[in-house]
């Protein structure tokens, strides 16, 4: 646990952020098989306050984009929760 965010959790899903550093969005793809499985993000900053939740889809496609253009200049986290695991990944913008 590192500032109060847990890195991953029974993970089976791989996720990529990028771009990194971003500007007005960043992408979440999903790099191994997409699965029926519902997702949701939450990005949280240093202090792990949420700034953003949502859930997400991949039914038509392996990658969403997520608007990060609000988000001042800083260090986030990208959570991703499945009903197999959490997977964290830290983005700059």
């Amino acid at each position: 646990m590192a500032n109060g965010i847990l890195e991953s959790k029974n993970n089976t899903n791989s996720f990529s952020v990028y771009p990194n550093p971003a500007n007005e969005k960043v992408r979440i793809a999903l790099t191994n098989n997409v699965s029926s499985a519902d997702y949701s993000y939450t990005v949280v900053n240093q202090l792990s306050q949420t700034l953003q939740e949502n859930k997400l889809s991949f039914d038509n496609g392996t990658s969403k984009e997520i608007n990060v253009l609000d988000l001042p200049k800083g260090v986030y986290f990208m959570i991703i929760t499945s009903d197999t695991g959490t997977q964290t990944t830290k983005f700059c913008k």
